[in-house]
């Protein structure tokens, strides 16, 4: 069983491969990004924990996602200025 501890750090790690896709890609706002299915295939986790990945970058205002529209970038993380960690929320399992 993962402590706390290393569920956040599992957390942290999909969030910010999502975030290095972003940049490796050169996506700009409002160029479409993963649906779920493909970030869980992306990250190679299951659709929740792929979910909640997107979900922080929702919450951290990275894109917006919108039902039967998908996800979209709403801004361009600055590789300096996002720390995780403060945004970091454990997943279930």
């Amino acid at each position: 069983m993962q402590t706390k501890s290393e569920k956040e750090k599992r957390a942290n790690s999909l969030v910010s491969r999502l975030l290095e896709d972003i940049r490796a890609r050169n996506l700009q706002v409002g160029d479409p990004f993963y649906t779920t299915i493909q970030a869980s295939e992306f990250l190679g986790v299951s659709c929740s924990q792929a979910n909640r990945a997107l979900q922080t970058l929702e919450e951290i205002k990275i894109i917006t996602r919108a039902q039967k529209k998908g996800a979209r970038i709403a801004s361009i993380p600055d590789k300096n200025s996002i720390y995780i960690q403060d945004w970091a929320y454990p997943f279930e399992g």
